[in-house]
């Protein structure tokens, strides 16, 4: 396979297919938002003008991806013999062969992505609650990516192996020992109770903030708790690496993920009902409450699909399901 010529510059392009794609969705988007718009009245403000404001949100992002990539493409992708740069929706990456440390090539919502994870990042993203939840959605960690869709006329292999060649060309000003650029204390932080104590309490606080939603639109979105589930999740993955698959960490993650589902509707229930919060009273509306559903599944059922989905992001769910990357060597 022959490298692309060095220096290479490419500006973005859209497939017709994906400009069909970004036109429909922003015309969907903006039909969606003046809908929601059209429902706002004085009796019921709050909703559909949140909606109103989200469609309308996403319909400028699809229309200025559409614009900014299909027609003036204003992205572009870099390569020298010093550095490899990209420009992508918010800012320009740009970083010396020299500084990166790692390259993943991962599918993401059905889209190729390009991973590059630099040397000083390697292990700064490990503990923070953004890179715990890229881990959660089987993102690589990463310093910055870049989405092939963007660029259409690229050829995937190439790219990835005249970056192999540069990197290569570099190992002799590479010659860091990189894993002394990691933090000593990553082992020491590796946690498992401070994972189960904060993620329980995440679980808590994303049980009252669905309980209250609940309470104040007198509707259930459920959409809530499998976002809910994606953050508790991520909290634990804060603490606690999992390296490989653990029936006791995954039992637990599950409970805890259903366990907001019926906890924030039962707390609904009783605070309509102003019911006194006390164990006895949220014992027998619970008993009451899982009675009711058991008798009356089909009144309850989106309730059961999302609490059974939430079982299964929280038993699937992590870092350990994230090996699937493809590697730079594996393309070369």
């Amino acid at each position: 396979m022959e490298p692309y010529e060095i220096p290479y510059y490419q500006k973005s392009s859209l497939k017709l297919s994906m400009k069909l794609l970004y036109l429909f969705c922003t015309i969907f988007m903006l039909a969606g938002a003046v809908g929601f718009f059209y429902m706002v009245s004085p009796d019921e403000m709050a909703v559909p003008l949140f909606f109103g404001v989200f469609f309308l949100a996403l319909a400028i992002l699809f229309g200025y991806m559409f614009i900014a990539v299909g027609v003036l493409k204003k992205f572009h992708i870099e390569m020298t013999s010093e550095y490899f740069e990209v420009s992508s929706l918010f800012k320009n990456h740009k970083a010396n062969w020299r500084d990166i440390c790692d390259v993943n090539v991962y599918e993401y919502n059905n889209n190729l992505m390009l991973g590059i994870l630099l040397k000083k990042d390697k292990n700064k993203k490990k503990k923070t609650l953004n890179g715990s939840f890229s881990s959660v959605m089987n993102i690589p960690q990463c310093s910055f990516q870049m989405a092939f869709n963007v660029f259409g006329e690229v050829d995937v292999n190439r790219l990835l192996f005249t970056i192999g060649q540069q990197i290569d060309k570099h190992a002799s000003e590479n010659n860091i020992d990189v894993e002394a650029m990691v933090d000593k204390n990553e082992g020491e932080d590796n946690n498992l109770i401070k994972a189960i104590i904060f993620s329980a309490l995440s679980c808590i606080g994303m049980t009252l903030i669905y309980g209250i939603t609940i309470f104040l639109f007198k509707k259930n979105y459920v959409a809530i708790p499998i976002f809910c589930s994606l953050l508790i999740i991520a909290v634990f993955n804060k603490y606690y690496l999992e390296k490989s698959f653990n029936i006791m960490i995954r039992l637990y993650l599950a409970i805890i993920c259903l366990i907001q589902v019926p906890a924030a509707i039962i707390g609904e229930i009783m605070a309509v009902e102003k019911i006194e919060f006390t164990l006895i009273n949220i014992a027998d509306i619970t008993k009451e409450y899982f009675k009711y559903v058991y008798h009356n599944p089909t009144k309850q059922i989106w309730v059961i699909v999302v609490s059974a989905i939430c079982v299964g992001m929280g038993a699937m769910r992590g870092r350990y399901t994230s090996n699937k990357d493809k590697k730079l060597n594996q393309a070369q």
